[in-house]
């Protein structure tokens, strides 16, 4: 059968395919199907559902996580809406779904099918059985809902039967790869503990011969998707070790401050990793049914700061249980002793499935946003103050980035001074939005040094 996959372009440069519309197409085009990938543009929606229909498929499955997930509903919706729409099943996949309840907006769209957990084995079940007979309840395929028929059950895929997506059939520079799925933490906030068999390991064997061709195309970039790069620790070095002979691409990944030693670190400087990204989220001792941070791994960051290692830091504003006090300590933490390349601040969201989500449904004074998913308040602080926190959190991230990237850091170490920071939040945050403006930055910083 034909089938369609779509998924869209977030970042112009990056690999055009995500990974999951990579793998699905070429497990089932190798078992007889014909499944072509596309690859669409957020600002164009119309334009991708021609090419879309130009093929002329009966299936058209649409790649959605939580940020193109309104795109997603938008596309199925023109598609359905389209002079032959009827005749054609749409199959939603991917994160939103995974991790949504049945009244979730996604759930609501005019898609026919919804996938939760893997898609390879799900969707050559859907092809190879008809969409017709599943929609009509004829036929059951695991992980597979319909809007009359909702399942809580999730698809699991055999990793060591998965073929490679390598060699790749299409032009790119830049690529995805992926070692694990799943992850070995079992944070709260997090949707990946509500997928069962969640935390699963490729065949070391397998990446060796990956990370070969990888070396041998010697590609631009590869953005490594592991929750946690290699996930166990022990396994994690072993990853490692591969990517030392990956030095010429820019590498990005995910890690832990825990799997932090010597060893690890030493292995980290040897890859040369291009960019490493670790979610801190908080220091406050008090929160430790949101995330367990020892102090160990604290101290291990404090020593990652002394090494040559370029890496970004996030930190969450909103965690029920924080408060003014606790998250400026974070801040400082971040800023005047952990040291990274890059500070990200985010608001809390509350995802569908998480233990959290169920928290916050069950406790009166806390509360969040349904469109957006980010927090409100808690028993802690109220709206106000979550905004304030989230002014001082954006305007941190903002000055950091212009304080690093001009190399002030290195010029004049004394500013890494949260106080400054404080000062500069309580001066220009209102006129700080989210989006970055280096030249705006740049304005306030020289206004506020004449000032003083």
């Amino acid at each position: 059968m034909r089938a369609v996959l779509n998924s869209f372009r977030v970042k112009e440069g990056h690999c055009p395919y995500s990974l999951g519309v990579q793998s699905i197409s070429k497990y089932c085009n190798e078992r007889g199907h014909e499944v072509q990938m596309v690859s669409s543009k957020i600002e164009d929606i119309s334009e991708g559902v021609e090419r879309i229909l130009s093929f002329e498929p009966p299936v058209v499955g649409l790649s959605s996580n939580y940020v193109t997930e309104s795109n997603v509903i938008d596309m199925a919706k023109r598609i359905k809406k389209h002079k032959r729409g009827k005749e054609i099943f749409v199959v939603i996949g991917g994160p939103s779904v995974t991790y949504s309840f049945e009244d979730s907006p996604i759930r609501k769209s005019d898609a026919d099918l919804f996938v939760r957990g893997d898609g390879e084995e799900t969707f050559y079940k859907i092809l190879e059985r008809g969409p017709s007979e599943i929609l009509e309840c004829k036929s059951r395929v695991l992980g597979v809902s319909t809007k009359q028929d909702f399942s809580e059950e999730i698809a699991s895929v055999d990793l060591s039967q998965l073929p490679s997506i390598f060699p790749l059939d299409f032009q790119t520079d830049h690529i995805y790869w992926e070692t694990i799925r799943g992850c070995a933490f079992n944070c709260i906030y997090c949707a990946h503990p509500g997928q069962k068999n969640q935390f699963r390991e490729f065949p070391l064997g397998k990446v060796i011969q990956e990370a070969e061709y990888l070396r041998n195309s010697g590609f631009r970039a590869i953005y490594i998707t592991d929750p946690i790069l290699g996930g166990r620790k022990e396994r994690s070095k072993e990853v490692l070790k591969l990517l030392k002979k990956l030095r010429g691409s820019f590498i990005t990944a995910e890690y832990r401050p825990e799997y932090l030693d010597e060893e690890v670190m030493d292995l980290l400087e040897e890859a040369q990793i291009g960019w490493l990204e670790f979610g801190l989220q908080t220091t406050n001792p008090s929160l430790g049914y949101f995330r367990k941070n020892s102090s160990t791994a604290i101290e291990k960051l404090e020593k990652l700061s002394k090494r040559p290692i370029r890496y970004s830091l996030d930190l969450i504003v909103g965690i029920p249980g924080d408060t003014r006090e606790s998250f400026e300590a974070s801040l400082r933490f971040a800023i005047e002793t952990a040291k990274p390349t890059a500070l990200k601040v985010f608001p809390l969201r509350v995802y569908e499935g998480t233990v959290l989500h169920k928290m916050v449904e069950n406790q009166d004074s806390w509360d969040y946003d349904r469109k957006s998913r980010i927090i409100r308040r808690s028993h802690t602080f109220d709206d106000e103050e979550f905004l304030q926190w989230m002014k001082l959190g954006r305007t941190s991230a903002h000055l950091y980035r212009f304080l690093e990237s001009n190399g002030w850091f290195q010029k004049e170490p004394s500013l890494r001074d949260m106080n400054l920071f404080l000062r500069f939040s309580d001066r220009f945050g209102h006129q700080i939005t989210e989006e970055y403006d280096e030249s705006k930055i740049k304005r306030m910083w020289e206004e506020m040094q004449n000032e003083e």
